[in-house]
């Protein structure tokens, strides 16, 4: 008899001996039994300490440090509140999860799983609102021509939903798609670890004392072995019951059978697979408990070498993601935005080494006041970008420059004040052509934001053909306000540069009827051929949309 079929015959009502929703039901049809013979899932890994304190140390120093957004200002910067990425990434992702929760959510499914992605809500289909964590045992990225797609399951229901709508952190992997579960590389470990605990707690279980044998003179009954058992096990099992003193009859005598945990270097086996799942996880073992060996002469050093190693890494892969997803190709073109974590705040504990460090620095000196402002998250100042001269480095009394006279001094200061004026300040012209070409970008980019929206849908709709009727038949009600909000600005700036004047409202018309077409003329094949019709025409569009509303714009 198959297993499915005698769990499912068990779990009848005729018979129900076997309970379905056991959690030991679902661990053995999907839980891979591991060569320790235990059957680990990602929930029961989180019984083995190490495991849960490395997932949740790191998600957790990820999560607690800021990532803020901020905007270029000049040479330094300051924080970007207007953004709407900001409160996402600060302060509330979404109605029910603050940032920190969410950066602590998607980093611990990447330790785990390889994978963290959250949906990225917009207004209108154009400004973020919303990151709505997804689960990653549902959601799959797909590559279909050249463009990212998940497959995310919502219930029954499954969607496809385009890459520049999933936030996506991504752990260690070959493919650039996704991740490694780290789970299924460290399953070995992980068995190794629980089937150790499991040891030590059935031999306290049992007195915390070798297992023996109880031997006779002579033969005894059943009856007589089964009493003495019984006495010896009521009297020794259990931590409360050791050292007990044994009084057997009969002549019995006690022969020990097994070694001890000692002999069989049972704490050994645990600490090294502690320093196993400190490997997994990329972090330092005695964070993870394991005091007896450290990387580095101290300990401040192997505390620094997590912060480089480790949280730095998973830094930058949120960065990367949050600049892709979040800000507008307009933003990223220009590098007028950009997100970053407040990496300072990890050294709040060791200011007075950081002050004795930025003194000698100044002092010496080989920094500005600026680039030591800079090191501390801080804005430069006026005048902050000279390197001080120290007073011994100065020229004394008696030099040359002290020998000059008052009546030189007042002749070089009319002279300079006389040339001041006969300075005029220069006139700054703009630069038309280079004013047209930021409008055009900006107009670019709302046109490519706009197409990409109704793209998503047409995708989306293409898996049934019922629902890609459904989806020719509304595009225009679903759209229109979305696609007048978003044009409408573009347009009256490049009206200025351009000294022309288009309505936008007939061009947004006329942009979703070309898109309209473009998606009938797709629909004219098989039902079977359709998803494979719409994404070619998704790929043509992307390659002249742009060009296409410039040569109707240009016939306005």
């Amino acid at each position: 008899m198959g297993l499915l079929t005698s769990l499912f015959r068990a779990a009848s009502i005729e018979n129900p001996t076997f309970n379905l929703n056991d959690p030991e039901a679902f661990d053995a049809l999907g839980a891979e039994k591991g060569r320790a013979g235990i059957r680990i899932t990602p929930d029961k890994a989180l019984s083995v300490s190490a495991w849960f304190r490395g997932i949740s140390l790191v998600s957790g120093d990820v999560a607690k440090i800021p990532l803020i957004t901020y905007e270029r200002d000049g040479d330094g910067k300051h924080r970007a509140p207007q953004h709407p990425s900001f409160k996402l990434l600060h302060r509330q992702s979404n109605q029910y999860l603050t940032a920190f929760h969410l950066k602590e959510l998607l980093t611990s499914h990447a330790l785990v799983y390889g994978n963290g992605y959250a949906w990225i809500n917009r207004s209108m289909g154009v400004t973020p609102i919303e990151l709505i964590p997804l689960c990653p045992k549902s959601t799959q990225p797909w590559l279909i021509d050249g463009q990212p797609f998940y497959k995310v399951q919502f219930g029954d229901d499954e969607r496809f939903i385009h890459g520049v709508d999933i936030l996506h952190i991504k752990g260690f992997g070959f493919d650039g798609l996704q991740g490694y579960s780290v789970f299924d590389k460290a399953r070995e470990s992980l068995g190794v670890s629980m089937a150790s605990k499991n040891f030590t707690s059935t031999f306290f279980a049992n007195s915390a004392r070798a297992s023996v044998a109880i031997t006779a003179p002579e033969f005894l009954s059943d009856k007589v072995a089964n009493a003495i058992q019984a006495r010896w096990e009521r009297m020794h099992s259990g931590v409360d019951n050791s050292h007990r003193v044994a009084v057997l009859g009969s002549g019995a005598q006690i022969k020990e059978l097994s070694v001890s945990p000692d002999d069989a270097q049972m704490i050994e086996t645990r600490i090294f697979e502690t320093r196993e799942i400190a490997n997994f996880v990329g972090v330092p073992a005695h964070k993870l408990g394991d005091q007896t060996k450290h990387g580095y002469s101290s300990l401040e050093q192997e505390n620094q070498a997590y912060i480089n190693d480790t949280l730095d890494t998973w830094f930058c892969r949120w960065e990367a993601e949050c600049d892709s997803k979040l800000l507008t190709e307009q933003e990223k073109d220009a590098d007028s935005f950009f997100t970053e974590f407040l990496r300072q705040a990890l050294a709040r504990a060791d200011i007075s080494t950081r002050a004795g460090f930025y003194s000698g620095a100044l002092g010496v000196p080989f920094m500005t006041v600026n680039e030591v402002r800079a090191r501390e998250n801080l804005n430069p100042i006026e005048g902050g970008d000279t390197v001080a001269t120290p007073l011994n480095f100065t020229e004394g009394a008696g030099s040359e420059t002290e020998t000059e006279t008052d009546d030189d001094a007042v002749d070089d200061t009319q002279e300079e004040e006389e040339q001041e004026a006969s300075i005029e300040p220069p006139t700054i012209k703009p630069d038309e052509a280079q004013l047209k070409q930021m409008a055009m970008n900006v107009l670019s980019d709302a046109i490519v934001r706009m197409t990409k929206r109704v793209c998503h849908q047409a995708v989306r709709a293409s898996l049934s053909g019922k629902a890609y009727g459904s989806f020719i038949a509304s595009i225009h009600e679903r759209n229109k306000y979305a696609f007048n909000a978003a044009l409408k600005e573009p347009i009256r700036i490049s009206d200025v540069t351009r000294g022309v004047a288009v309505d936008s409202e007939s061009f947004s018309t006329w942009l979703l009827n070309h898109l309209e077409s473009r998606f009938v003329e797709a629909s004219d094949c098989q039902e079977s051929e359709l998803k494979s019709s719409v994404t070619n025409c998704v790929s043509k569009i992307n390659q002249d949309i742009v060009s296409l509303s410039f040569l109707q714009i240009s016939k306005r």
